[in-house]
């Protein structure tokens, strides 16, 4: 600065100051790039696509930058290209790299690196068969999936599709059963290229019957036998379903059957029988329960122990014993909260055959949506207070009872008889 004299006289003046004053900015501009790093494609030969990289820039210093760009294409660790200003151009399809270095007035510079993409875009050309009738496998069912249904659908990019009934292209295939047979039903077939670029046509499938899988008078049969085999005769036998109940009762083979039911619904069948309360029912049961309890000898089946359970307290203690004891001496003529019989799904395992209440074990089958013949719902029958598997349980038996406790005496009012 410098002091100027203004002097109006020798006794008055004025003084001035001149100053220069310079303001230097150091600040680096802030960039950003809050875009798109994915560039989308349509091109048919699936080879380039167009691309701009704009960045943002955040300076206080000037509105003007210099910019250079060093661009990486296919992202390979090489510079293939460097320019100024922000890069506009057509690359090939994939992964690309792009490094600005911006310069503002004040000559501060910043450097961004960006990461961006050339991809497929273009949704591939479904093509759908005008129809497609299959036939019904012998289970009642059959499973088509969605590509039986392509008639040459393509893409321009992707070897690869993928059909799905849906968006989903996990929903691939459906299965048809005997409800859907004889009917036109409509379906949508998505095609799915690699990039995950989805198209649809729309159609429909037949499903048909002609080897007569689905007759709508499906035959149900099983059989009733102890653990040891023996059928079980007189067992009653429960139907239950939407359309009502039926009932059936075990021959002396221990086999029922329901000779036409409704397909396509569901059943549960339920075996009773509780008469004949002391049927291999013996003291020798008494002793084999108490030895069961004392663990002197323990009872070597899940049903055997199932057996002893005379109460249905889901443990073998001394009251059932008593209960027992009770019913071979006609003092009870029933046994408290339990039936004669009982009754478990024959295909059950039990997870722990020295406690059957470790989990609760069937004695109802369930068959679901009922499509086809079934031949095998089979029960194991259990005599309850009989451990020793003696009972009578059919007409073709030879096993007899001691149904004996003291003597009785007969009366009868005299009769003549003639020669």
């Amino acid at each position: 600065g410098a002091w100027i004299d203004e002097s109006f006289s020798s006794y008055h003046g004025a003084f001035e100051y001149q100053q220069i004053i310079k303001i230097h900015d150091d600040t680096p501009p802030v960039l950003s790039y809050p875009f798109t790093q994915e560039f989308c494609s349509y091109d048919s030969l699936c080879e380039t696509g167009n691309v701009y990289v704009p960045v943002m820039i955040d300076g206080e210093c000037s509105d003007y930058f210099d910019i250079v760009y060093h661009l990486d294409i296919n992202a390979d660790f090489t510079i293939d290209e460097t320019g100024e200003g922000f890069y506009e151009g057509v690359l090939p399809m994939g992964p690309h790299k792009i490094h600005y270095s911006i310069q503002d007035g004040c000559g501060n510079e910043s450097v961004i690196d960006i990461d961006f993409a050339v991809v497929d875009c273009k949704a591939p050309v479904s093509i759908c068969k005008n129809g497609l009738i299959v036939e019904i496998m012998q289970t009642g069912m059959v499973e088509v999936c969605a590509s039986a249904f392509d008639d040459k659908s393509f893409d321009n990019c992707s070897e690869q599709l993928y059909f799905s009934y849906s968006q989903d292209i996990a929903d691939s295939c459906h299965t048809f059963l005997c409800s859907d047979t004889y009917q036109e039903i409509p379906v949508e077939i998505w095609v799915t290229d690699e990039s995950g670029n989805q198209d649809h046509c729309e159609t429909f499938i037949t499903i048909q019957d002609n080897l007569f899988h689905c007759d709508t008078n499906v035959p149900l049969s099983g059989a009733v036998a102890t653990e040891a085999g023996k059928a079980v005769e007189g067992v009653d036998i429960m139907l239950n379903s939407q359309n009502g109940d039926l009932n059936a009762v075990t021959n002396q083979n221990g086999l029922y059957q329901f000779a036409a039911l409704e397909s396509g619904i569901d059943y549960s069948i339920t075996p009773s029988k509780d008469d004949d309360l002391l049927n291999g029912v013996s003291t020798f049961d008494l002793v084999l329960i108490s030895r069961h309890i004392l663990g002197v000898t323990k009872l070597d089946s899940p049903y055997k122990i199932i057996a002893a359970d005379v109460n249905n307290s889901k443990t073998v203690t001394t009251l059932d014993l008593v209960l027992l004891r009770k019913a071979i001496l006609y003092v009870n003529d029933n046994f408290p909260n339990n039936k004669s019989w009982r009754f478990v799904d024959k295909d059950f395992v039990f997870p722990d055959p020295e406690n059957p209440w470790a989990t609760d074990f069937p004695e109802v089958i369930n068959l679901n949506n009922l499509s086809a013949e079934v031949t095998d719902a089979d029960f194991v029958a259990i005599k309850v207070g009989d451990v020793n598997g003696n009972a009578v349980t059919n007409l073709n038996g030879d096993e007899v009872g001691d149904r004996s406790a003291g003597s009785w005496t007969l009366k009868a009012e005299n009769q003549a008889f003639e020669p």
